[in-house]
């Protein structure tokens, strides 16, 4: 019976825990909350929120998020110009960080600060996208390399590591008489080619994702032309403006697009995802057949012949049974052999079955 007790108190003692009431708050070594502090109550609920409410999932907040960062564009564009109005006043190596083709330019950083947020949006979906339970060949893997890509290029914006990448690539290549800016460019563009389309191949089922990505790639397709004086030749001194404008725009793109995915993601995780066209059509014909099958009269019940019916003494389901099975009673007699049934045992019985079976 103690042994019974304690394993009763031990049961009872586990499923209090797992009540939301009973769980101890979870507190740092240096919390001092027992004490006097400076901080509301609200703050310490506020350090346990989850990494998802630092994201943006709602539409006007995603739209505020993506025009503070063309405004940051623009900002750039007009530091850019200032700095071409000021070339009397300060040096070219004075106002080289004002600039967009600079090599320290603010340009540069602000393009940093662009990847390194999709980098962490990408772990944020890769986080999420994990736990997907028909996801069987691990195609959720992709987010990783996509953060890992954005880190590289955020990296490339602001040192110099460009110029080791494009060394390494023409010291690999079987003919070192090539072109070291069209061979790395081209190396470029491949692995971004790559990484694209198996990007719109992850985000096919959000519209909104694969309209961005596209104006993207559309964005920085733009910008190399603009580079290189394609189709139509511009001014000198328009070039750096248009093209690394048009170049920041697409990472701007770029991190708009995986924010719409990860809202999506969430959003699927909800189970409030629209359903498309199809899939709502095939849900009305789902409903009508059940509302009609609903609306079918019943069917009449069939009655099974045992091998104990005779095949010709089986009845018709739909006709009505003949009143003259009914069973009747025998007829007195004086006679006591009558009286019992009129034979022996076995037929006695056979009387009885067939009445039962009659009735």
């Amino acid at each position: 019976m103690s042994l019974r007790n304690d394993r009763r108190r031990r049961l009872l003692a586990e499923e209090g825990t797992d009540e939301p009431e009973a769980r101890p708050a979870v507190r740092l070594a240096t919390d001092t909350r027992s004490g006097k502090t400076n901080y509301a109550a609200s703050a310490e609920s506020a350090r346990q929120r989850g990494l998802h409410t630092l994201v943006p999932a709602r539409f006007p907040t995603i739209g505020l998020s993506v025009t503070l960062a063309l405004l940051g564009i623009v900002g750039c564009g007009l530091l850019h110009w200032a700095a071409d109005a000021s070339t009397e006043a300060l040096t070219a190596e004075e106002l080289a960080a004002l600039r967009y083709d600079g090599p320290g330019a603010m340009s540069r950083w602000f393009a940093s600060t662009l990847l390194g947020l999709a980098s962490a949006v990408s772990l944020f979906i890769y986080s999420l996208r994990r736990h997907r339970i028909d996801d069987y060949h691990g195609r959720y893997r992709v987010w990783l390399w996509t953060a890992m890509a954005c880190l590289i290029a955020s990296l490339a914006e602001t040192t110099d590591i460009e110029h080791l990448l494009s060394g390494l690539a023409r010291a690999a290549s079987p003919t070192h008489d090539a072109p070291n800016h069209w061979l790395w460019s081209g190396m470029q563009a491949m692995i971004a080619g790559a990484v694209g389309l198996r990007l719109c191949v992850e985000m096919r089922r959000s519209r909104w994702a694969l309209a961005l990505m596209t104006l993207a790639a559309a964005s920085f397709a733009t910008s190399v032309a603009m580079a290189n004086r394609w189709p139509a030749p511009l001014e000198a001194y328009l070039v750096p403006l248009l093209s690394r404008g048009v170049w920041l725009t697409g990472y701007v793109w770029v991190l708009t697009t995986f924010l719409f995915y990860a809202r999506h993601v969430q959003m699927e995780i909800l189970g409030v995802t629209s359903l498309t066209a199809k899939r709502k059509k095939a849900a009305a014909k789902v409903v009508a057949a059940a509302a009609k099958e609903e609306n079918r009269p019943a069917k009449s019940s069939l009655k099974l012949r045992t091998d104990l019916d005779p095949v010709e003494s089986t009845p018709e389901p739909t006709k009505a049974r003949p009143a003259e099975v009914a069973p009747t009673r025998p007829m007195e007699s004086s006679n006591p052999t009558q009286q019992n049934g009129g034979g022996s045992r076995a037929e006695r019985r056979r009387q009885r079955h067939e009445s039962r079976m009659a009735s």
